[in-house]
């Protein structure tokens, strides 16, 4: 009955879970803008069925780039909890780290390494007029979201460097999902340490999610076969 019931729940997880995130994503980013405590809990369960579900087993993960990912997305996993608890936020910015630099890595191993310097150049210019408008606002934290932006902007170089260099379904996911990682993060700072942005949460967590979405979909068997 087990084993039935099992594979009839991974059938249908299979079948409806874009639905079913975005259902359970909406309602979190409604839980924030009203306030509600249920945030706290239905935030890191939107990562969590953005993690697993593309993948349906851990025994499906048979390449260096599906581990690492998954790996990767447990710490944006650590960093979505630890960001909601007071006084955490810095320890938050050390997971998501980790995180850009495992998939910044993954990236080379698997595609190769980008040399396109000139993405490199529209990735540095991005990150210096976004850190020049946080700057006068960051007081103790200068540094540490300078090392943030170099791992970010890392990943992006080389998940949209892998695109242009492949242009196939893996690459194409990975570079949205760096891109859109991006500017969920950039969005995110805006709001928290220069004025408040009007429905932050909509923007910050739906761009938040997408990039997720995007990461774990490149790594899935289905896309990567293709």
């Amino acid at each position: 009955f087990i084993l039935s019931f099992k594979k009839h729940l991974m059938h249908w997880l299979k079948t409806n879970y874009k639905v079913l995130l975005l259902i359970i994503g909406a309602v979190s980013i409604y839980a924030n803008l009203i306030e509600s405590v249920w945030f706290f809990g239905l935030k890191p369960l939107t990562t969590i069925l953005i993690i697993i579900i593309p993948f349906t087993s851990l025994m499906e993960m048979t390449s260096h780039f599906q581990k690492t990912v998954f790996v990767g997305l447990l710490f944006c996993l650590g960093g979505d909890v630890l960001i909601l608890k007071n006084g955490f936020f810095l320890s938050a910015l050390v997971c998501l780290l980790v995180a850009h630099l495992l998939f910044g890595f993954t990236f080379i191993k698997t595609f190769g390494f980008s040399r396109n310097w000139i993405l490199l150049g529209i990735v540095i210019g991005t990150a210096i007029a976004v850190y020049s408008i946080l700057f006068p606002h960051l007081g103790p934290l200068q540094l540490p979201v300078i090392g943030y932006m170099f791992g970010i902007g890392f990943m992006v170089w080389q998940g949209v460097g892998a695109y242009l260099n492949f242009r196939n379904k893996s690459t194409a996911y990975v570079a949205l999902g760096a891109s859109s990682f991006m500017l969920s993060d950039s969005l995110l700072a805006y709001n928290k340490f220069v004025a408040a942005l009007p429905f932050e949460s909509i923007f910050v967590l739906s761009t938040y999610w997408f990039s997720l979405y995007c990461l774990s979909m490149a790594s899935s068997k289905k896309v990567l076969s293709r």
